[in-house]
């Protein structure tokens, strides 16, 4: 035991650091910073209390004034008793500073609860507000993105309703002369402290969960995607300015949703003053061009979006029964103001558009595919599935067709808008994707003719018939993915409106630039991602085959949707392992480009390993990526490699993640990228080994890393199994330059990989 005198602003123990002494306070206070809040410790309370049960710092401690410590080392949980009757003083400090500092805990709890409630109310209540708003002043109402998955906040594991009152009095009966009784039972002592931070752990983990909560309703409030009800009701009230009307009470609603954001102290301070000049600097613009008579608002040209949907439907020669029912259905749609309410009218008319539609659509390729020189309002029908002029919005119109002739795929990047798909299938260049059960073209044709709806000649003319392929996959995967990526699988509707435009579309219109991009910075964290097993064989050669890894980009085909999901399709093409795996992707992304693409990522990591597999996925005696982790999260209960908070983490994790072992994969793979390829250490380290295993980190990573503890064991073994597969290559090809054989490209390139 030893007395030692602390500086103001001196951080004692931090969060994640290992216990070996703890500490109370002789003179002075010092802020306990946790999940929970900020506790006020003074005179006599005990540093490191919550944690004798995990022997790990779950808060972190700092002084706010000049303090003395009183220091005693403690090294494990199994010698609490025995410590317990070392120090009177010490003990009886420990159990008062355990109570009031759960208690400070509970209180905290329920203010977290109360604020919880109270931001989902206000969130809930202002959108209402928002719609009627928009009912008011005739303007289509535009969706809040992840509001419907938002629910009324619920604990995962509800805190006892008699917790309070047991720590109460508790506090009563340690606060009393009598406490200093408690020092000859030091085995009650010690449960009732380790039952105290098995309580103090689940009051961390619950706060935790509401702070993610809270943290999803702020950002529903306002993010730097602008996607968000701020976004929502400053562009509605500039709306409503340029056609001159009123909006003294929307701007003062803005004010309101301001003040309600700057009371939440972990927003983004950056953040808010850029979004609140940003606004402040476009209400200035349309105040200024109000004044002066000149306003930027977009008008349609008459002469090329006039009648669009009398184009597209002349263009696509339909029937006149189609003609009429889908300008009927288009019309009734355009009349709703909300056009994402769930009442059986609009859910009726939501089913009879996207039929007509893609009969329309199919009709118009068709008829393209015969046509040089494909009309513009046309390519604007079939890369982002417009059809009218006013249900598009005049601005959105006017975009649409400023880029419908430019924007395309681009094959060297394997990126393909859905019409240039379409047509390298017609032209036999890609074959179909599979359908929702998992079944490819060849596969489909091979049914019917088993089943006895086609004999084998009409079997052999399917299988060649580029047509019929293009039909397959418009009528399959087509039609299921476009709704996927929406992300409104709901209230989806395949053709371009208004109320689904959240930000301006230049911002959020995926390149095949932007793509390739996305893909190179996954890469310089997961740089094997893409990297298949494959065999090297050259008979001419005087050595056996050798495994080596391929390099194969996925083809990524874009919806023609505002939408913020991407979907990884298939890993494969066919039977072969060396063929493209396949994401898709909404033409306009309401959701970070990079995350989608990071997610599809994720999806594929696993799906190529229980691919190459097979039957073993799960079967740990033959490891892999998806036996590992499978084995990790089915007994990471037995696992002894885990504090308790970490299973209370892993418990938590599956629960959202609908105990899907590959959700909670993917969930695991976009925090490796994120956060720890760059230094921020957020997973236990089971998965951590697992992951660095097989999604490796590139060389100037690991250089970037190799001094961090965390990693040193993991990297060690990894380094040293990368050493000898670089060694028995090194020697293969030493060989073959010593008979003067010249070394084949693919093992130059496995070298390169080795080396990365």
């Amino acid at each position: 035991m030893a007395n030692i005198s602390v500086k103001k602003g001196t951080i004692i123990y931090k969060k994640g650091a290992a216990i070996t002494t703890i500490s109370r306070i002789v003179s002075g206070k010092v802020r306990m910073v946790c999940a929970c809040g900020e506790i006020s410790l003074s005179k006599d309370d005990v540093l490191g209390a919550v944690d004798l049960s995990t022997m790990v710092h779950s808060c972190t401690y700092i002084t706010v004034e000049d303090t003395v410590l009183s220091t005693h080392v403690f090294h494990a949980q199994k010698e609490l008793a025995a410590f317990l009757t070392e120090d009177e003083t010490l003990t009886i400090s420990l159990l008062r500073s355990s109570v009031k500092q759960i208690c400070s805990a509970l209180d905290e709890e329920v203010f977290f609860q109360y604020e919880c409630n109270n931001m989902y109310s206000y969130l809930s209540k202002s959108y209402e507000e928002y719609k009627n708003l928009c009912s008011k002043y005739a303007v289509p109402v535009k969706a809040l993105p992840g509001l419907l998955e938002v629910k009324p906040f619920h604990l995962e594991d509800d805190i006892p309703k008699w917790l309070s009152v047991y720590y109460e009095e508790s506090t009563a009966m340690f606060s009393s002369s009598a406490a200093t009784a408690f020092f000859q039972y030091p085995n009650l002592n010690a449960g009732y402290l380790l039952r105290f931070c098995e309580d103090f752990h689940t009051l961390l983990g619950a706060c935790s969960e509401m702070t993610e909560y809270r943290s999803n309703l702020s950002f529903l409030l306002m993010n730097k995607n602008g996607m968000d009800l701020f976004d929502l009701y400053t562009n509605l009230l500039f709306r409503v300015m340029r056609d001159g009307i009123d909006a003294m009470s929307l701007s003062a609603t803005i004010s309101t949703i301001l003040i309600h954001i700057e009371s939440i102290p972990s927003f983004n301070k950056e953040l808010y003053q850029a979004r609140v000049q940003e606004y402040k600097n476009t209400l200035a613009n349309i105040e200024e061009e109000l004044a002066t008579g000149v306003t930027a608002s977009a008008s349609l040209n008459d002469a090329s979006l006039l009648n669009s949907l009398d184009t597209i439907l002349k263009y696509a020669n339909c029937s006149d029964e189609t003609s009429l029912s889908f300008k009927r259905a288009i019309s009734a749609y355009k009349k709703h103001m909300d056009k994402s309410a769930t009442t059986d009218e609009l859910r009726a008319l939501r089913r009879e558009i996207t039929s007509l539609f893609y009969e329309i659509y199919t009709l118009a390729f068709q008829a393209s595919t015969r046509d040089k020189n494909v009309p513009t309002i046309l390519k604007m029908f079939l890369k982002f599935g417009y059809v009218d002029e006013e249900l598009a919005g005049a601005e959105n119109a006017s975009f649409l067709y400023s880029i419908a002739d430019s924007y395309t795929g681009n094959k060297k990047y394997h990126v393909y808008t859905i019409f240039d798909w379409l047509n390298e299938i017609h032209q036999g260049n890609k074959e179909p994707r599979r359908n929702e059960f998992d079944v490819d073209y060849v596969g489909y044709v091979h049914e019917m003719k088993t089943s006895g709806k086609i004999d084998a000649n009409k079997e052999k003319e399917l299988l060649s018939d580029t047509n019929e392929k293009v039909l397959f996959e418009i009528r399959n995967m087509f039609t299921l993915a476009n709704k996927m990526t929406s992300g409104r699988i709901a209230t989806f509707t395949p053709v371009f409106s208004e109320h689904t435009v959240l930000s301006s579309l230049e911002s959020i219109l995926a390149t095949p630039e932007k793509i390739a991009a996305s893909l190179i910075q996954i890469q310089k964290i997961d740089y094997s991602a893409f990297y298949r097993d494959a065999l090297f064989y050259d008979a001419s050669l005087p050595i056996p085959k050798e495994n080596i890894k391929r390099k194969i980009l996925p083809d990524i085909i874009l919806m023609p949707n505002m939408g913020n999901r991407g979907v990884m399709w298939q890993e494969l093409e066919g039977k072969s392992r060396s063929t493209p795996a396949c994401y898709i992707l909404p033409t306009f992304c309401q959701e970070e480009l990079s995350l989608l693409l990071l997610r599809a990522t994720g999806e594929y990591r696993w799906e190529i390993c229980r691919r190459t597999q097979g039957a073993r996925w799960n079967d740990l005696s033959d490891p892999s990526l998806t036996s590992e982790y499978f084995d990790y999260v089915q007994f990471y209960r037995k696992n002894n490699e885990l504090s308790p908070d970490a299973k209370e983490k892993i418990k938590t994790a599956l629960t959202k993640a609908r105990n899907s072992f590959k959700e909670m994969f993917v969930n695991d793979y976009i925090i490796w990228v994120l956060y720890e390829g760059k230094g921020s250490p957020r997973m236990n380290k089971v998965v951590r080994r697992i992951l660095f295993t097989y999604c490796p980190f590139p060389q100037a990573v690991r250089d970037q890393l190799k001094s961090n503890p965390l990693y040193g064991e993991i990297m060690e073994k990894w380094q040293i199994k990368r050493a000898q597969e670089n060694h028995r290559l090194s020697n293969i090809l030493k060989r073959l330059e010593n008979s003067g054989i010249e070394i084949p490209k693919e093992l130059q390139a496995q070298q390169a990989f080795l080396n990365m």
